[in-house]
């Protein structure tokens, strides 16, 4: 998804509460074990670096106050944004907070932590991989089906992080509806089962599906979305994943979430060199877009 401008950040002039308020932020950072972030409000295409900086200067806050016009319509103050690394993948956040210059700061990249390489060693990162430095760690924001807006994260290869960053930041601007974008490895790396409860996903070190040499998406250059309404399907055998999707292969019927080269995905990503399965004549892959590194 996407957004643009830069986020909007509050000082107080009186520097006594402001340095304790740094040291509040700093404090609880080392207490609960969280990274101090820098960087707050990088453009999408910046590599956002998360690391502890002794001495470095935190902002008191990235909240934003409601304009008039949002005041007089609802009545009351909008709600506070939290902070970019403090949201959880699938978190909803608060639309009406939410605008072109503070939703930007929630669209970032980063090299794969030691936390978030635990998540995935095992499952998506398995054996054989050997290229955790080639990957990055995305978060990004989508609306979900029900014009929610949440919290997405993916994990790609740094060959098309950006482009990546790119394309949802713009599906996001133009509320482009994706159920869900967590990483694979919450349904244990299991491409089925990620496809059939339909989430957006990009890395998983495996094969193909129905072959034996490695997937696109082994290397973090494919990603998958709306998988359920997009499904695979091989003509010649009747595969069809996810199995629940089967009635999806008709893509003559009309329904909605469905990517054909009118749809503004499909669109965003032929624009930035990506190649889509949905074109291929035998096993067409209408979730599937991947690029060469």
């Amino acid at each position: 998804m996407s957004s643009g401008g830069k986020a909007v950040m509050k000082k107080t002039g009186r520097s006594g509460k402001r340095k304790e308020s740094v040291f509040a932020v700093i404090l609880a950072a080392a207490v609960l074990g969280g990274p101090v972030l820098t960087g707050c409000g990088v453009k999408p295409h910046e590599l956002l670096e998360i690391e502890l900086m002794p001495g470095s200067e935190t902002p008191e806050s990235t909240e934003t106050e409601p304009t008039e016009e949002e005041t007089r319509s609802t009545g009351e103050t909008t709600e506070a944004l939290p902070l970019p690394h403090a949201v959880k993948p699938g978190q909803m956040m608060p639309v009406k907070s939410l605008n072109a210059s503070n939703a930007d700061q929630f669209f970032w990249q980063s090299a794969v932590t030691d936390e978030v390489f635990e998540r995935i060693n095992g499952k998506s990162y398995k054996d054989g991989a050997d290229m955790r430095n080639d990957l990055r760690y995305l978060q990004v924001l989508h609306y979900d089906f029900d014009g929610n807006v949440r919290v997405g994260e993916l994990i790609c290869n740094k060959a098309i992080s950006s482009d990546l960053l790119s394309i949802f930041h713009r599906l996001y601007e133009e509320a482009y509806p994706i159920e869900k974008i967590i990483l694979v490895d919450e349904y244990d790396a299991d491409d089925a089962a990620s496809c059939s409860d339909n989430n957006t996903s990009c890395f998983n070190y495996r094969v193909i599906t129905g072959g034996g040499s490695l997937s696109r998406h082994a290397l973090g250059l494919a990603v998958d979305i709306n998988p359920l309404y997009n499904p695979y399907l091989s003509k010649s055998t009747g595969i069809c994943v996810p199995e629940n999707g089967a009635v999806y292969t008709d893509r003559t019927k009309t329904f909605s979430h469905k990517i054909n080269e009118n749809d503004l995905c499909y669109r965003l990503f032929a624009e930035a060199g990506f190649t889509w399965g949905g074109s291929w004549e035998n096993t067409p892959d209408y979730m599937h877009f991947e690029k060469e590194n």
